[in-house]
C-alpha cells in the first residue's frame, strides 16, 4: 500500500518536485517555485483524489484517508524544518476533528 502511494503521489506532482516517505505511514511532499497560494491548494486537491481511489493489490481493495497539512514558504516558515514543524501541525489539527481534508497551517 506505502509503494502504491508513494507512486500516486509522484504522478501528482512535477518531476522537480520532491516525494518523500518520513514515518510511518506518513509523506512529505515540497512543490519548488510556486507563489500562487491557490496553485497549491490545487495539487493538494488533486493529491487528496488520488488517494482517495480504491487501491487494488493482491486482489484485494484498500481505501485509504488522507489528512494534508500544508505551510508555504515564507509565510508559515523560513527554513525547511520549520515549514515541516508546522504543515504537521495543520496536519495533526485535521486529525484530531476527523480526518479526511486537507489545511493550510493558520
Amino acid at each position: 500500500v506505502l509503494n502504491n502511494v508513494g507512486n500516486r503521489l509522484l504522478k501528482c506532482v512535477r518531476e522537480s518536485d520532491t516525494v518523500a516517505r518520513m514515518v510511518g505511514d506518513e509523506f512529505t511532499v515540497l512543490i519548488r517555485n510556486i507563489e500562487d497560494k491557490n496553485a497549491v491548494e490545487k495539487i493538494a486537491l488533486k493529491i487528496h483524489q488520488a488517494l482517495n481511489e480504491v487501491m487494488e493489490i493482491a486482489d484485494v481493495s484498500y481505501r485509504i484517508n488522507t489528512s494534508i497539512g500544508i505551510a508555504n514558504y515564507p509565510d508559515h516558515g523560513n527554513d525547511s524544518e520549520e515549514l515541516l514543524k508546522n504543515a504537521d501541525a495543520a496536519m495533526y489539527e485535521i486529525k484530531k476533528s476527523g480526518k479526511g481534508r486537507l489545511k493550510f497551517f493558520a
